[in-house]
């Protein structure tokens, strides 16, 4: 007697079941599993659309500290990029006035050894031919 309650409570269901598919079928009509779904989901992207919210702050968090860095390393290498030049500049300075007191020594070396050629020559042709 049990056993076909049971059994006839389990056809109802079943009859209920595919009376509910074939009107979701139909008509579009949701079941109570797919409430349970759409639940399921709704919370699911509750939860996602907070940590979206969390990562999003996070990450505007992480931009703001590299704009900072950004701005300091840029300061620092225009910083760095003006003493680079100065001493670029110091250094062309530097080999220009090398270079002319390079050239004086060449230019003086030799007028003094066509002075000494000449001395020579004049020493030679006095003791020889003289």
């Amino acid at each position: 007697m049990i056993l076909e309650k049971c059994y006839l409570v389990l056809i109802r269901r079943a009859v209920l079941s595919a009376g509910s598919s074939m009107l979701k079928w139909g008509f579009g009509t949701a079941t109570l599993v797919d409430v349970e779904k759409l639940h399921r989901t709704v919370d699911k992207m509750h939860r996602t659309g907070g940590n979206i919210i969390h990562l999003v702050n996070h990450q505007m968090t992480y931009v703001r500290s590299l704009d900072c860095g950004v701005k300091f390393n840029t300061e620092a290498v225009e910083t760095l990029s003006e003493r680079v030049k100065a001493i670029m500049l110091y250094s062309n300075k530097w080999k220009d006035e090398t270079d002319i007191a390079i050239d004086w020594l060449k230019y003086t070396l030799y007028r003094v050894t066509l002075l000494g050629m000449f001395v020579r020559f004049c020493y030679f042709g006095v003791t020889n031919y003289g």
